[in-house]
């Protein structure tokens, strides 16, 4: 799903902005970025699975999310992926939210 998901977003964004080993991000506008983790589910690299994605929001998204996809929120002090924090709006001390997406129909929520 995380393939898909990239894709999604070259789409209508074009190239990521930044990248590392374990993440994705594109700057949408100032002061606010998405960040697709690539490191998770780790299964994906040796069987092929594509399970789900996990995108990485600043908190501000979570109001426009449907409840039919999975959200987890961390607070301004709760620790999250560090590769997050290079990201507008995912900075360490902002609260994000990370999304679990689990299929296409989901991007186009």
């Amino acid at each position: 799903m995380k393939y898909k998901v990239k894709t999604w977003l070259e789409t209508k964004f074009g190239a990521s902005s930044w990248q590392t080993k374990k993440l994705l991000a594109w700057h949408i506008r100032p002061g606010y970025s998405v960040a697709l983790q690539l490191d998770q589910p780790a299964d994906d690299i040796e069987s092929g699975s594509d399970s789900y994605a996990l995108l990485w929001l600043p908190v501000a998204s979570a109001m426009e999310v449907p409840g039919s996809i999975e959200q987890c929120l961390y607070g301004e002090g709760e620790g999250r992926h560090s590769n997050t924090n290079a990201s507008c709006g995912l900075e360490k001390g902002h609260s994000a939210i990370r999304l679990k997406l689990e299929n296409a129909f989901q991007l186009e929520l």
